[in-house]
């Protein structure tokens, strides 16, 4: 990748520069405590949220700049930070938790971990002849090898076989759209759209589903929770008791723990007993 030439090139900030302020000490700003306070704070939507009650899920902003900081600490020179500094100090990619050069650097490691690895399963010489002969490799569901060895069409074979289709059961009156916006070792967060089918409000709601490998909700927002072993209760908070006709609530969400191997998503909802579709 090209070298940095700046500090904020490294840290995605604006300035580099510490801002004229009464309560910091002009030219020796970084060892300011005042520096490092939080000026401002915003929730996981990006909504603006008073900063006493600024938690672990908030983002927040600094009196200072982070490539300020940098700055006075490596001596204004750039090539003097150190790699693992400047790779914590970088914004994440994406839904990441990494910035580019972890990324890069992660990539590569995992990259050589797999091609070196005899045993890895894409390095097996006898995958390689089915996929030549068959054209079945690790991609192949269960679904296409069954329709591809009897007369049931690829269409008519549900994505998921040990699923019914949605078209196969009755109407649904509600969606649910479980989406894992980010995972980190031993943790993961979730985001959900509850969406009302119907043409009726649905005037206070319970949202109920069972995870499937001893997942435990630690947090949640814009709603209560019951957990009992891997049974999920969500009802609504005070703020969004109503999910209008036609219309859906976005935002329901948790942090989570899982053992870093399976993580799946559950495959059933319902919203006040009645079965929800997913999204």
């Amino acid at each position: 990748m090209p070298a940095k030439t700046t500090f904020a090139s490294i840290t995605g900030e604006t300035t580099d520069n510490f801002p004229s302020d009464p309560l910091l000490t002009p030219g020796n700003e970084v060892n300011d405590p005042n520096s490092i306070d939080v000026v401002s704070a915003r929730d996981q939507n990006g909504a603006t949220i008073d900063v006493g009650l600024a938690d672990g899920t908030a983002s927040v902003t600094r009196r200072t700049t982070v490539a300020a900081r940098l700055k006075a600490v490596y001596g204004n020179n750039i090539n003097n930070v150190d790699a693992f500094v400047g790779m914590l100090a970088e914004p994440h990619l994406g839904s990441s938790d990494l910035g580019e050069l972890q990324t890069a650097i992660w990539a590569r490691q995992f990259t050589a971990l797999r091609d070196g690895d005899r045993f890895f399963y894409g390095n097996d010489q006898g995958l390689s002849t089915i996929k030549s002969l068959y054209g079945i490799d690790y991609k192949t569901t269960l679904g296409k090898i069954i329709a591809n060895n009897t007369d049931t069409p690829a269409a008519d074979v549900h994505a998921n076989v040990f699923l019914v289709a949605d078209d196969d059961l009755p109407a649904a009156t509600c969606q649910v759209t479980y989406q894992i916006t980010t995972e980190w070792p031993g943790n993961f967060q979730v985001n959900m759209t509850i969406a009302n089918l119907t043409t009726t409000p649905i005037n206070g709601w319970s949202l109920q589903y069972r995870f499937a490998n001893g997942q435990t909700i630690t947090s949640n927002w814009d709603s209560n929770r019951t957990q009992s072993g891997a049974n999920i209760t969500l009802t609504n908070a005070s703020t969004n008791p109503t999910i209008p006709a036609g219309g859906s609530l976005d935002g329901v969400g948790f942090n989570g723990t899982q053992d870093n191997f399976t993580n799946s998503k559950p495959p059933n909802f319902t919203v006040n007993g009645h079965r929800c579709a997913l999204g």
